[in-house]
C-alpha cells in the first residue's frame, strides 16, 4: 500500500513540476509581449514628437532643461525625467 501511495505521489509531484513550468513560461511570454508593445508605443512616442515642430522644441527644451539644471530637475517626478531624457529626438 505504501508503495502505491508513492508511485502516485510520484506522479503528482511530476506533473505539479511540469504544470508550473508551463505556467511561468507563459508567464514569460505574457511580459515579453508587455515589453514589445511598450516599446511599440515608446518607439511610437518618439516618432510623433519629431514629426510635430512644436512637441519636438517642448522635449528638447525639457531634454536641455534636466540635463543643465539639477535643481529644477530634483523637483520633476524622476520617472517622468528618466523617460523624457530616453527619447531620441534626433532627425531620422
Amino acid at each position: 500500500m505504501d508503495n502505491f501511495l508513492w508511485k502516485h505521489s510520484e506522479v503528482f509531484r511530476n506533473y505539479a513540476s511540469i504544470e508550473l513550468k508551463k505556467q511561468d513560461e507563459q508567464k514569460l511570454k505574457q511580459a515579453q509581449i508587455k515589453e514589445d508593445e511598450v516599446l511599440e508605443d515608446f518607439v511610437g512616442l518618439e516618432e510623433s514628437i519629431r514629426s510635430d515642430p512644436k512637441k519636438l522644441a517642448i522635449f528638447q527644451g525639457l531634454q536641455e532643461k534636466f540635463a543643465n539644471d539639477k535643481e529644477y530637475t530634483k523637483k520633476v517626478d524622476k520617472k517622468f525625467v528618466d523617460g523624457v531624457m530616453l527619447l531620441d529626438l534626433r532627425a531620422k
